[in-house]
């Protein structure tokens, strides 16, 4: 029990918080952060949190620029 009677929750690991972004996740994340104020200022998460959205956008801007994308998007439609 924690300090104020209510049983304690096992808490996710900022390395399983940072996977989660890095699979595109971030968005999401992002949103629930601003809402519910959590992880907003811890500056070790928060860099890293930053540093999963730009490697994402990077990887999102070669697939587009690389043409992958798009032959994926022809695969998986037809």
């Amino acid at each position: 029990m924690d300090a104020a009677g209510k049983p304690k929750r096992q808490r996710t690991p900022e390395a399983t918080l940072h996977l989660l972004d890095a699979l595109r996740g971030w968005p999401g994340a992002l949103i629930a952060q601003q809402q519910m104020r959590h992880k907003t200022v811890k500056a070790s998460f928060q860099a890293g949190f930053w540093i999963s959205v730009v490697a994402n956008l990077m990887l999102v801007a070669w697939l587009w620029r690389s043409g992958v994308a798009a032959t994926l998007t022809d695969v998986v439609l037809g």
